[in-house]
């Protein structure tokens, strides 16, 4: 028998039983086959996929890069699946969400994941204590149907806790565009307010906003492309700023749209180009558009 603490830790052990990995146990802590062949080593174990119990590559091992999408195949899991304390970069795989047998212990807790977390992970329905994705990176808000389980889940329901959870995955803070990063933010209105420079390229993590207004600004070189990620927009105004190059094409995008705004009332727009087809699909919805000078 295996004692473990409330928190999943098991005794460490030193040796990687591969047979009793393929039906019941894999404890890694720290694992006896060294370091260098440590992600082969998760690679082949993604084959075990008659083991129940006791997956276990926790901190001592101190592993990093991306977690292999073959643990997704482990789909006998019931119990002891813990990666905890190690550094693990890039997305949760969303393959560990077909693991819907687990009851007892899921923790990927005190890594470097980032981006959101997997809606997939809500299938781990039957968890009933000990799920642990605290203290990585993660970001947007918590899903649903992962929020869901926390009823079921009688102990250790960690989530939230040292993760970036209600900010926008992608937007990296700019000191000239200040309380945009949580995800609660549906509008954005920075007209007329004295900015300048180029709008960055991140403004396309934005992708809750629905009204989108820099108007009126110094702002300079092309529009971004990732403008055209802001699929939820029903406005955008972009007028009487300092752009140059062509409009974007990924304008097109915004099948949201009732109102776009491009005049350069005052003669500075420095765009070049035709105006792209895929925005010209929108001059029978949209009556107030306004094309600028170039």
């Amino acid at each position: 028998s295996h004692r473990h603490h409330a928190n999943g830790e098991l005794p460490r052990r030193t040796v990687l039983d591969t047979e009793s990995a393929r039906t019941t146990l894999s404890i890694l802590y720290p694992l006896s086959t060294g370091y260098e062949t440590l992600e082969t080593t998760l690679l082949e174990l993604g084959n075990f996929v008659k083991m129940t119990e006791w997956f276990y590559a926790d901190g001592g091992n101190a592993m990093s890069g991306t977690f292999p999408t073959q643990l997704g195949r482990l789909v006998e899991h019931v119990k002891g699946f813990n990666v905890n304390g190690n550094a693990f970069t890039g997305a949760m795989p969303t393959q560990l969400g077909n693991m819907v047998k687990m009851s007892s212990i899921f923790n990927l807790g005190d890594n470097h994941f980032s981006s959101s977390i997997p809606t997939e992970f809500g299938k781990l329905d039957k968890m009933v204590n000990v799920y642990r994705l605290w203290s990585n990176k993660l970001c947007n808000d918590v899903p649903t149907e992962v929020q869901a389980l926390s009823s079921g889940v009688g102990s250790y329901f960690q989530v939230t806790t040292d993760n970036s959870i209600g900010t926008t995955c992608g937007w990296i803070e700019d000191a000239r565009f200040p309380g945009v990063g949580p995800t609660s933010v549906t509008s954005i209105s920075w007209g007329s307010s004295e900015k300048s420079g180029t709008l960055p390229t991140e403004i396309g993590a934005l992708t809750q906003v629905t009204g989108f207004g820099i108007g009126g600004n110094e702002m300079t070189g092309q529009i971004p492309t990732q403008l055209g990620r802001l699929t939820e927009a029903t406005y955008v105004a972009l007028q009487t700023c300092l752009w140059s190059g062509t409009l974007p094409s990924e304008l097109g995008k915004l099948a949201k749209l009732t109102r776009i705004r491009l005049n350069a009332n005052n003669g500075e727009n420095n765009m070049v180009g035709t105006f792209p087809t895929e925005v010209k699909f929108f001059i029978k919805v949209i009556t107030h558009i306004k094309p600028g000078h170039g």
